[in-house]
């Protein structure tokens, strides 16, 4: 088995805690489950540097993105503080443009892979 596979069963059940937290409003639940599960997305990743055939290039950049998410997450977290709100919009726009970038330059995506359905 996969050893990036093991952290799935709690991602799942820290996801499905966070969205009960979310529905029922629990806050303190809400700040300890967002970014556990942020955190277990992160293990994955870095789980799957123990793979044998990986690109680690492409690898780290989205391992750079899932922490700029998780800066995202905690600071949105305290959106009541202008400057924390503002901190995390650009942790997340971070994220969004190494994202872009790991998936244009270093996926093995391309502009006309949009148009075939």
């Amino acid at each position: 088995m996969r050893l990036a596979l093991y952290p799935l069963t709690l991602m799942a059940i820290t996801s499905i805690g966070l969205i009960r937290a979310e529905v029922l409003g629990k806050s303190l639940q809400i700040f300890f489950l967002k970014p556990v599960t942020t955190f277990l997305v992160i293990m994955a990743g870095v789980l799957s540097f123990q793979e044998p055939v990986f690109n680690p290039l492409y690898t780290v950049g989205i391992l750079l993105g899932l922490l700029f998410s998780l800066g995202g997450d905690v600071t949105l977290m305290f959106q009541e503080k202008p400057k924390a709100f503002k901190i995390g919009l650009v942790l997340f726009l971070a994220a969004h443009i190494t994202y872009s970038f790991v998936f244009g330059y270093l996926g093995s995506i391309s502009f006309l892979d949009i148009f075939q359905f």
